[in-house]
């Protein structure tokens, strides 16, 4: 009995917490790879990387602070392609907070399932305090790192860490009260809550995740068409390079 107790309670807490990461993490149609680190600013946006800084600025490009002087057609490319990263950002900060709540749903659910009924209301507090925050950060954040997918997922792990053995502490201090009661059917009962946990957060979260993924899916034409408007600029790096700021591949 404590074996097959513990066996569950290992399984509660951390097969179906990596299952909703599972759902949650999207499979995109298309791959974004981009060398430089994106801020965005009212009147500017910047990609940077070592050595190197390039700014647009409404219909103006800057190259490590100098000015460039740019054809009438590259003007007009540099102007669509800034125009097209700020309408993207409002709509990728919210498929962020919305991948977020998809997570803490399944968060939740561990919490409403093992955590004692005096501490329940304690542990949902935590949680939703915690999503708050993150999904301040996303709402807030002006930079292509403050809105990786890592980064984020890293955030709501380090969460998990810290309360998932508090939480494993209330389910083992019932699971351990049921058994040394003799009581069978209230022993039985948890591990039966452990053991469909997993399927029940897969089936809450299946839906929404797969939501998410199709509009991921949707700015995949739009990303691409910021590509295509990159490649047709006549400009070049002092080196004779094109800018190369991103590219877009379809996953076949």
């Amino acid at each position: 009995m404590y074996r097959s107790l513990s066996l569950a309670l290992a399984a509660a807490l951390l097969t179906p917490l990596s299952q909703a990461m599972a759902e949650v993490h999207v499979d995109a149609h298309c791959e974004i790879n981009s060398a430089y680190d994106l801020s965005i600013e009212p009147e500017r946006l910047i990609f940077a990387r070592t050595g190197s800084e390039i700014v647009f600025a409404q219909g103006r490009l800057y190259l490590d602070g100098n000015a460039v002087v740019l054809s009438r057609a590259d003007s007009e490319r540099v102007a669509a392609f800034e125009r097209e990263v700020r309408a993207l950002i409002p709509e990728v900060r919210k498929i962020a907070t919305d991948a977020v709540d998809i997570a803490f749903v399944a968060l939740q659910r561990v919490v409403e399932t093992f955590a004692s009924e005096a501490n329940r209301a304690g542990f949902i507090a935590e949680l939703d305090g915690m999503r708050s925050e993150i999904r301040t950060a996303v709402a807030q954040a002006q930079s292509s790192r403050a809105l990786d997918e890592s980064a984020l997922q890293s955030r709501i792990e380090g969460f998990v860490s810290r309360i998932a053995p508090r939480i494993a502490g209330e389910f083992a201090a019932q699971a351990v009260s049921a058994a040394l009661s003799g009581d069978e059917s209230a022993a039985n009962a948890i591990e039966e809550r452990a053991n469909r946990l997993e399927k029940e957060i897969e089936a809450s979260v299946e839906a929404p995740a797969r939501a998410l993924e199709s509009r991921v899916n949707a700015l995949c034409p739009r990303v691409e068409e910021l590509d295509r408007l990159e490649n047709q600029l006549e400009l070049r790096l002092p080196n004779g390079d094109p800018l190369n700021l991103l590219e877009v591949q379809r996953k076949v």
